[in-house]
């Protein structure tokens, strides 16, 4: 397993805002920091402007946390917004959107991370069109945050129900309607309700233009209806807890919680006839006293350290390093500008760069988790996999685990190195388990914890981790490193239960007849699948041999009986022949098949007929 971290792409959405003209920023500018309990503003505008930015967000995170009150909203550290003056402020962070013409020009963004998120606004362009993109964006950070990957149709639905609300000077007002999407409704053909439950990433529904609007437009009415305007908000939890909790696919969970799709579409329609969309208007959940808020004005170093981390993690090399470097001439003893100096030598593959950086970091700040996790990176990156380098990854990693134990990427990268170190496997489940239950939408995580279920002989649970992953999974990456997980646990299950001669598949053919297996998995799943006994010695035909990693697994037919036989490690296994010649390349996995052979083994279980392979001796 690659001890190696993942960059989500950045969530760039931009609001269609006329761009509006501003002067030239002054050399000398005065940032201000202010800290909320969830959010940490900066901004080069006034002390005021950064609180009411800071409140603002503060208050939409509560509005969500009313609705759903068991949900998680806190990420591993709070979220950054950088709350600038005008258009060339904005210009200097995004310039994407500004290199070619014609490209609509935001006012708000946010930007999505394992590691670190970022908003970025315009407060000379602030609207309620702005704020409705943050909002959309923020709300589909916090889906993810707490349940993964929901259909397509419920996420955006919930995102536009949100992400309209509006924040009023004493309460928030949400629901209100979105009057393009109504005349949508009223003019065009509608999706068929099994068709919209069933939409993915890669439907035309949810790509093409001609066809998106109208896909919106119905999954925000659908959640509007059975938000306020039905009363159903019990089906909505019910059928998210049946996506989430016991993984029913879109279609069958929604004729579950919602009943006859026809009966539904009809009390939509109905509800759009009769014009009732209905605004709801509460009180803030808990009024924010402004004296909870920490302000302070940034040296000139730590605010081009801000700017500078901020560009490092949209992966702009070139406009983040003189900021970054620039900030380190001002002041050598911040830790920030070495810690996205690091990031960006790790995303460039300057992986000796990246770990001088990152050690710097770690010197400069001991309370950093980020600079400890990257510091790991950079040290397997630059080292290898040896015994050494991950043994050091672990120390730094289990540092950063300490600091922050909401870190789901320093979990997650923990129980890696454990794993490829084939020790303390037990607390690697623990770190690996503790990933996925903060971030559970990242399928690599589950691989992770897959992989070390696996390596307990906890085959049926690995096998449900693979499942799960590769339902979550959003690229072709993602899909493979599942479906490995998948086959080699198929592999192990065979194995365990006789495939050989026993009706089953043989080794190779995983996704055959995989229930029947699943249901006979008998102690496929117990920790104690271990050699015991004396050694023992067994003589056949190999009927097949194959490998997952460096587990060797045997089929060999004897005068008497078959025998199903497994090598942990086949590098350790002792290879003798006295009248073969192997080939120059040979391995177990391939050149044993057809071969009579000797092995010697212990039983596994107590079972005769299984065991765990110290020797193979090549007879013929």
């Amino acid at each position: 397993m690659k001890c190696v971290t993942r960059y989500r792409a950045a969530t760039l959405v931009a609001a269609l805002l006329v761009a509006a003209g501003a002067a030239a920023a002054p050399k000398a500018e005065t940032w201000t920091e202010v800290k909320s309990p969830n959010f940490i503003v900066t901004t080069n505008s006034s002390e005021k402007d950064g609180r009411r930015v800071a409140i603002q967000f503060e208050q939409v995170r509560a509005v969500f946390m009313k609705y759903l009150p068991k949900a998680k909203a806190n990420a591993a550290e709070p979220i950054r917004i950088l709350a600038v003056k005008g258009e060339t402020d904005f210009r200097a962070l995004l310039p994407e959107f500004y290199e070619a013409k014609g490209t609509v020009h935001p006012g708000g963004v946010f930007q999505a991370g394992q590691e670190r998120n970022y908003v970025v606004v315009r407060l000379d362009a602030e609207s309620e069109t702005s704020y409705q993109v943050l909002y959309h964006e923020y709300t589909h950070f916090l889906l993810h945050l707490n349940y993964g990957q929901l259909p397509v149709w419920l996420n955006e639905g919930l995102a536009e129900f949100f992400g309209h609300m509006q924040i009023r000077e004493h309460e928030v007002l949400f629901g209100t309607p979105s009057w393009l999407y109504i005349r949508l409704l009223q003019t065009e053909r509608w999706i068929p309700m099994d068709n919209l439950f069933a939409v993915g990433h890669d439907s035309p529904y949810y790509n093409e233009a001609n066809k998106a609007s109208i896909f919106y437009a119905q999954s925000w009415a659908l959640v509007h209806y059975l938000i306020l305007e039905g009363k159903r908000g019990s089906e909505l939890n019910s059928y998210i807890h049946k996506l989430a909790g016991e993984h029913a696919m879109p279609v069958e969970a929604a004729h579950q919680a919602f009943g006859d799709p026809a009966a539904l579409t009809k009390a939509l329609e109905d509800c759009l006839r009769a014009g009732r969309f209905m605004e709801y208007s509460m009180k803030f959940p808990a009024q924010m006293e402004d004296a909870t808020l920490s302000s302070r004005i940034l040296s000139p170093a730590e605010s081009l350290a801000v700017r500078g981390d901020f560009l490092a993690y949209s992966r702009r090399p070139n406009e983040a390093r003189p900021l970054l470097e620039e900030a380190v001439k001002l002041d050598p003893s911040l830790a920030l500008p070495h810690e996205s100096l690091g990031v960006v030598a790790l995303n460039n593959g300057d992986f000796s760069t990246a770990s001088k950086e990152f050690d710097r970091a770690v010197e400069l700040d001991s309370r950093s988790p980020l600079a400890f996790f990257f510091s790991a990176q950079a040290m397997v990156q630059k080292s290898g996999e040896s015994s050494a380098s991950l043994k050091q990854a672990e120390t730094l990693l289990r540092r950063a685990v300490a600091l922050n134990p909401e870190f789901a990427p320093a979990q997650a990268q923990l129980a890696s190195v454990m794993f490829a170190q084939n020790e303390n496997l037990n607390e690697a489940l623990q770190h690996a388990v503790r990933a996925t239950s903060l971030q559970p939408g990242e399928p690599e995580f589950l691989v992770t914890a897959g992989s070390i279920l696996l390596k307990l002989d906890r085959i049926e649970e690995a096998l449900d981790a693979g499942d799960r992953a590769k339902a979550l999974a959003q690229n072709d990456s993602e899909r493979f490193d599942a479906q490995q997980l998948i086959d080699s646990a198929q592999r192990a299950v065979n194995w365990q239960h006789g495939a050989h001669g026993s009706g089953q598949p043989e080794l190779g053919t995983p996704d055959q007849n995989r229930a029947s297996n699943e249901t006979k998995a008998g102690d496929a799943t117990s920790p104690g699948d271990t050699p015991s006994g004396p050694a023992e010695k067994f003589e056949g035909v190999v009927q097949e041999s194959q490998c997952d990693g460096l587990t060797l697994y045997l089929g060999l037919e004897g005068e008497s009986r078959r025998m199903r036989l497994r090598a942990r490690n086949y590098a350790k296994v002792d290879f003798l022949t006295y009248e073969w010649d192997p080939p120059t390349d040979f391995s177990p996995c391939r050149d044993l098949k057809g071969r009579t052979v000797r092995v010697t083994y212990q039983q596994i279980s107590g079972d005769r007929n299984r065991g765990e392979v110290s020797a193979i001796e090549v007879l013929k």
